[in-house]
């Protein structure tokens, strides 16, 4: 009997990440943060997600764009398309079970937001001020977190 429940709960568990693996998300839950968020300077941690909000400096649309292409190529991140304009998204999927994570960028008063938030659950372990970060680096932007 216990190895039936074990098999069944191994099943439910495999169906399960099959699901948050291969199920779209919707338009809405890829918009849904853009504009969200504190615009101070800096990097902003919350329930689920992060922000990043960095100068632009004299060129704010050409540091999106190179914030862009450090994003686009992380392993497992793909662009996503959305009728906003002027803002970019991405989806970064967990290595093993293939979590989303939608990124969201966009400039606002010459400063580059940076988004970042799970699709599913209510909390992220981290895993999005973490990766905020570590773009960051790559780009060589001064990061202060709050």
């Amino acid at each position: 009997m216990i190895i039936l429940v074990l098999a069944v709960c191994l099943l439910v568990a495999f169906a399960g990440s099959l699901v948050v693996r291969f199920l779209p998300i919707s338009e809405k839950t890829l918009t849904a943060w853009d504009g969200f968020g504190p615009s101070e300077l800096g990097l902003h941690e919350f329930d689920g997600g992060a922000k990043l909000v960095v100068d632009g400096g004299a060129a704010p649309e050409q540091t999106l764009a190179d914030f862009a292409k450090i994003i686009a190529a992380t392993a497992r991140t793909t662009p996503a398309e959305t009728a906003l304009k002027d803002t970019r998204v991405f989806v970064t999927r967990s290595k093993w079970v293939g979590f989303p994570d939608v990124v969201t960028l966009w400039v606002a008063e010459g400063r580059v937001h940076v988004m970042s938030h799970l699709v599913y659950g209510l909390y992220d372990l981290g895993v999005n001020k973490a990766r905020l970060t570590q773009w960051a680096a790559r780009a060589q932007l001064q990061v202060n977190p709050d």
